[in-house]
């Protein structure tokens, strides 16, 4: 069976006509014949997308004083997990996903809160992207490690924002080319932040044993 094909809507700021393209466009496939499923960023109104709606209300602080790479974890998160559990099943049957809003809305909002203009240009899509789509292909083998060394512990049990800091880290820990005592190090920062020292430490022990477990296999 051929996969289906990923179409999305984007807009900068609210009251553009958006949304109105959006609903043309389904209405449009549909009379064609097309097999159309859709879906709208942020996922209101469901666990995965929970972390966000905190955040829009102010729950973990001052949206405007929040770290933008902690923000855009949430939205990474959200994405990931509505690809794995909704959006990636129909995209491998054949259906056609219309997406109001992805990646690049992340990329535009969390980028302006970056105040120095060089940091701003360090911010790379294709990174940001592969970021993404690296914890939605590899959800599984992430969970697998982080179970390896949890004591006491379950990523169920986690809060929705810890889940977030803990399958990224170990994402860019395991997958890609950062540094791993940076992995750690933001990772740490980030849950002394917006959780507690108990789930830093418990990140830390995590992320800790999984490096020294590579370290030991090269």
């Amino acid at each position: 069976m051929n996969k289906g094909k990923l179409i999305v809507v984007e807009g900068a700021c609210d009251g553009i006509g958006k949304s109105t393209q959006f609903e043309l466009l389904q209405k449009h496939l549909k009379e064609d014949g097309a097999t159309v499923a859709s879906h709208h960023f942020p996922s209101y109104n469901t666990f995965h997308g929970r972390p966000v709606e905190e955040y829009l209300h102010g729950t973990f602080g001052k949206p405007s004083e929040l770290s933008p790479y902690f923000v855009n974890s949430l939205y990474a998160v959200d994405r990931a997990m509505a690809w794995n559990l909704e959006l990636g099943p129909k995209y491998e049957e054949g259906e056609i996903l219309v997406l109001d809003r992805y990646t690049t809305s992340s990329l535009i909002y969390q980028s302006a809160l970056i105040e120095d203009i060089e940091e701003r240009k360090k911010i790379d899509p294709e990174f940001l992207s592969n970021l993404v789509n690296g914890v939605i292909d590899n959800l599984e083998e992430i969970d697998k490690n982080i179970y390896k060394y949890l004591e006491n512990w379950s990523i169920e049990r986690l809060g929705l924002t810890d889940q977030a800091i803990i399958r990224i880290s170990v994402y860019e820990l395991i997958y890609t080319d950062t540094p791993n005592l940076v992995c750690i190090n933001e990772a740490i920062e980030l849950a002394k932040k917006y959780s507690d020292e108990k789930v830093a430490k418990m990140i830390n022990g995590v992320l800790d044993k999984i490096y020294h477990e590579r370290e030991d296999n090269e």
